[in-house]
């Protein structure tokens, strides 16, 4: 009886951490879209990019999903954004490019974590 309880409450446990994880993910990767968005959108506006907002947005998800997940694909996001640094800003299309593809990688991230029967099985 008292293994039962034992197990019991660890795997409560296990399923919690999971679960808070899941959403401190979930809110890192909507608030670093959602930069992505605006960058996106200021450059197809105004013709203007400033990357600074950008970069700090990127330090504050780096942190947290580094935390969560040991994705290889964070070290492809990191790429990215340093090229997005060596690229000119009036190259446009290049810039919006670099940034859908962090869009995409931040949105693959957050599907591998959302738990999927077939891999759990």
């Amino acid at each position: 009886m008292n293994r039962n309880l034992t197990s019991a409450v660890l795997f409560a446990a296990v399923l919690a951490a999971s679960v808070i994880h899941l959403r401190v993910l979930e809110n890192a990767t909507g608030e670093f879209t959602s930069r992505l968005d605006e960058c996106k959108q200021s450059i197809f506006s105004d013709n203007s990019f400033d990357p600074a907002p950008l970069y700090e947005s990127w330090e504050e998800y780096y942190s947290t999903a580094a935390f969560v997940t040991r994705s290889e694909m964070l070290g492809e996001m990191a790429v990215s954004v340093a090229a997005i640094a060596t690229l000119p800003p009036d190259d446009s299309d290049d810039i919006a490019e670099e940034l859908g593809a962090l869009r995409c990688r931040a949105e693959l991230i957050l599907d591998e974590q959302r738990p999927h029967l077939r891999s759990i099985l």
